[in-house]
């Protein structure tokens, strides 16, 4: 962790509990389990998130580098040991994708030289409209 900015335990200790703990993200409770007071925690945890800001995100980082290879072996388990065929199939696409093998999609247009702009501009915009993927959560 860079430290320039951290002057002493304390602190170092919100930062860590921040990013990785059961309280990451709630600034009030790091800061109560770093050892603040209860009756300031909330002006401090804001305070010290903001401080530490580019600590914080330096430490997310790290941690979600070291965290990687538990994601890849889940992925793995899934893809080896799914019982449902349609979770492994899933499983084994996005290994494949994260590995640089993922389907090309090839849209060919002939006649273009005789379209004209307006013409040229509607087939664009019908192929783009086609390629879109709809991320929205469904409704539980």
């Amino acid at each position: 962790m860079n430290t320039d900015l951290v002057r002493n335990d304390q602190q170092a200790e919100f930062i860590q509990l921040f990013v990785g703990s059961k309280w990451a993200g709630n600034a009030t409770q790091c800061a109560i389990q770093a050892g603040y007071s209860e009756a300031t925690a909330k002006q401090k945890g804001y305070a010290l998130k903001r401080k530490f800001s580019s600590q914080i995100k330096e430490e997310t980082a790290k941690l979600i580098g070291d965290s990687a290879s538990l994601g890849l072996k889940g992925i793995l388990d899934i893809a080896q040991n799914a019982t449902n065929e349609s979770v492994k199939l899933a499983a084994c696409k996005d290994l494949l994708d994260r590995a640089g093998f993922n389907a090309v999609n090839q849209i060919e247009i002939g006649g273009m030289d005789k379209m004209s702009d307006e013409e040229l501009q509607a087939e664009l915009e019908k192929y783009l409209k086609a390629n879109v993927i709809d991320v929205t959560p469904e409704a539980v």
